[in-house]
């Protein structure tokens, strides 16, 4: 997904993720986000892009790339690597 509203108001973005592990790629940083009971907010602003890629909660487990710094967890978590 990409976006652009330079010139605009940043706005906040409610997400509502499945039920999965979630792999989101920013420009600068890659995130896994475990499986959460909530809701959260990103603030939409300037322009950029997001890719993302969900995995079944039983599929991914517990899982240290010694590349990227990333752990992966579950459980209303969020790991950053960059």
């Amino acid at each position: 997904m990409q976006w652009d509203v330079r010139g605009k108001a940043p706005y906040p973005q409610t997400v509502l993720s499945h039920p999965n592990v979630n792999l989101i790629v920013e420009r600068d940083i890659a995130r896994i986000y475990g499986v959460s009971r909530t809701t959260s907010t990103r603030l939409i602003e300037d322009h950029g892009w997001v890719v993302g890629v969900k995995f079944k909660s039983n599929g991914i487990g517990r899982i240290s790339c010694a590349v990227g710094g990333v752990d992966v967890s579950s459980g209303d978590r969020t790991t950053s690597g960059s």
